[in-house]
């Protein structure tokens, strides 16, 4: 009986200790998103080839779109500097 108690208050205590992991994730993520955007806002008008690139990126980030690889992100960003 003492193992069944032990066993369940280990299970409860993993679910808490998941569920903070979780919270803290969510906030890293909010910030992340908000330097995102912010930093698309900064860039904007240095390139107009780029505004729209950063636009979307924006737009996606706001959305709280799923995060894509970053090398496809990489592929549809193709700016000259000169």
């Amino acid at each position: 009986m003492a193992e069944s108690t032990d066993w369940t208050a280990k299970h409860l205590n993993s679910l808490r200790e998941m569920a903070l992991e979780e919270r803290r994730w969510r906030a890293v993520e909010q910030v992340l998103r908000r330097l995102v955007n912010r930093l698309c806002a900064a860039a904007m008008g240095i390139e107009p080839r780029l505004d729209t690139q950063l636009a979307g990126l924006a737009e996606s980030s706001r959305r709280g779109a799923a995060p894509t690889s970053p090398n496809s992100a990489h592929a549809t960003i193709r700016c000259r500097t000169s």
